[in-house]
């Protein structure tokens, strides 16, 4: 009897095993693009949200300290309602003395945004700065997210100097 040297089954095993390498190598590539693709995106549009909220609340201040430089005995009070997430990212709001800019960043560090006071100065209950105008009721000097929003309003009086001061709580 002779031995009849066939090789086909084996090199049909080996073609299977590559197409199969390439196609899982290929998927997996995708997939992950795609997830990297999508928390990019998600990021930038947290991002672009948290500029906005930002601008806003600046906004608000500016506002308050006009009203009460224009009439001395002015009350101003205004409650900004803040998302309690950044597209599922929570974050909180903080001043920072040095740079004089009110942050918003997220708790997992990927989003920070800043907006000025525009030479407003704003200080917080606890950590009080000399000459303050604008403070934030908190004890941790952040507000965060989870609150639900932000209240903006004065008091006369409170401030050794006599100037007017505005709170953040």
């Amino acid at each position: 009897m002779k031995i009849i040297n066939n090789n086909k089954a084996v090199s049909q095993i080996v073609g299977f095993i590559i197409s199969f390498l390439i196609i899982s190598t290929i998927t997996t590539t995708a997939i992950v693009t795609v997830s990297s693709i999508t928390e990019s995106r998600i990021i930038h549009a947290s991002r672009i949200t948290a500029e906005s909220l930002i601008n806003y609340i600046t906004n608000s201040i500016i506002e308050c300290s006009a009203a009460i430089k224009v009439c001395k005995n002015a009350n101003y009070t205004k409650t900004i309602e803040i998302p309690p997430t950044l597209y599922g990212r929570s974050y909180y709001i903080e001043y920072n003395y040095e740079d004089e800019k009110l942050y918003i960043k997220s708790t997992d560090g990927k989003i920070k945004v800043s907006s000025t006071t525009f030479n407003q100065d704003v200080g917080f209950i606890g950590g009080f700065a000399p000459c303050v105008k604008i403070l934030v009721n908190t004890n941790s000097e952040k507000i965060y997210s989870s609150r639900g929003e932000i209240n903006i309003w004065n008091s006369h009086y409170l401030d050794l100097e006599e100037k007017k001061i505005i709170y953040l709580t």
